[in-house]
This record gives C-alpha cells, structure tokens and sequence, in this order.
C-alpha cells in the first residue's frame, strides 16, 4: 500500500470507522484460483462484509481505479469518506505483466480494489469450512484425495503473477531476485508464462536442490536471495 492520503481531521470518521469495524464480519474464501488451486476472498464477498456495517455508521467506499502507460501500473484508490465529509484513502498498485488488453486490466483492478478494501478496513479473512468448531472436537478423519482439476494452459493475469510472487517469498526466498535469476538464465519473465508453466515454475523454485540453486548464484551475484526482514525498516 501506498500513498495514504487523510483529512486533517478524523475525528467524526475515527470513531465511526471503530463502530463499523466491531460490525464487520470476516469475509470468507469463496473462491478457488484455478491455476494454483488455493482458495481466496471474491471482491462480492469483501464488500459484503464491510459495506453493511460502514453505510450504517454513515461512511461510503469509494474506489478508484487508474493506469500509468509509462510504467504500465495499474492502480486503484481506496477511500473511505464520512457524512462529516471527512475522509482518509490509500492507493496500492501493480503491473498489469505480459497482456495488456481489457481483461487483463479488470482482473489487475479486481485483485486491488479487494486487497484496497480489506486494507483500509482492516478486514479478517476465514476458510469457509463448515462446522470449524466441531471438527476441533472430533478427531480427524482420513478422506480420499478429490481429484486435481487440470490446470489451464492460458496468459496468466497480474493477479496469478502477484500470488505467485507472494508464493515465493512466503518460502523465504525474494521474488525479485528469483525473477532475476530466471532472466540471467534466459528464461521468461513470470507475467510471460502460461498457467501451465507458472504453476511448474513455482514447483521447482520450492523444491530444496532449486532453492539451494538460487542461494548460490545470489551469492555469487552479490544478493540477498532470502526476504528482506520488515523488522529492519526494508
């Protein structure tokens, strides 16, 4: 997130935006990214969950959406403003990768406009999993395998590549060096790739011989291959 922006004075919105968010219900994994077979929060059930308990407390979401051909970053601004007509917004953003046609740009606004949304509200996120307290109580049970749906052959969008860069740091590994790597190497940029290929990549750079692989030639190349430590102001 970048570029916070607030009125000068919050304090009709502040305690508004403390009542809302004690309304506020986790938005729930409804949905199931194809291409890495992992669940995530749709934009439907986001909103769902915040918009309810902010108009309540007389406070509307706006969002904005933009795009810089300069730089082809997509864009979105977040703001959330009060009947008091103060207001505060942040703005995050992220390349739109290899396409750049219509679908494309919808899905890059889509994926911020959620990530925007659950930011500024400070939203929870959950697994829909049913009776979650039960299944604590009960002891597990060994269910078959379901079956793997095929992986799609087609573009990835900005967002498959944004999971799949927060994928590779989540091992411990920074996505821009490994991005790095693959260039050095002559490889295709991940935006670049197709679903098939993506999911095969991040299979490899999690394997121990890869990672290892990776490791070294950082080193060799005078960079940090692990992820910087936020802890360290980086």
């Amino acid at each position: 997130m970048t570029d916070p922006f607030t009125h000068t004075d919050l304090s009709e919105l502040a305690p508004a935006l403390a009542l809302a968010q004690l309304r506020m219900v986790p938005a729930v994994y409804d949905k199931t990214n194809p291409h890495f077979r992992s669940k995530y929060t749709s934009l439907a059930s986001v909103l769902g969950s915040i918009l309810p308990a902010l108009n309540e407390q007389g406070i509307a979401l706006l969002q904005h959406p933009g795009f810089e051909s300069a730089t082809g970053l997509v864009s979105v601004t977040t703001m959330l403003m009060h009947k008091s007509g103060q207001y505060m917004s942040s703005t995050c953003s992220l390349p739109l990768g290899g396409r750049k046609d219509g679908h494309a740009l919808k899905s890059a606004s889509t994926y911020l406009r959620r990530i925007g949304a659950i930011s500024i509200c400070g939203l929870p996120e959950e697994d829909d999993d049913g009776n979650r307290a039960s299944a604590r109580r009960e002891p597990a049970r060994r269910q078959p395998a379901p079956a793997q749906e095929p992986l799609s052959d087609t573009p990835v969008t900005a967002a498959d590549v944004e999971l799949y860069r927060g994928m590779v740091n989540g091992i411990g590994l920074d996505a821009s060096v490994v991005a790095s790597f693959f260039e050095a190497h002559g490889r295709e940029s991940a935006a670049d790739l197709t679903a098939n290929h993506l999911d095969a990549r991040l299979q490899w750079v999690k394997s121990d011989a890869a990672g290892d692989h990776i490791k070294r030639w950082a080193a060799d190349n005078n960079m940090p291959a692990a992820v910087p430590d936020v802890g360290d102001g980086q």
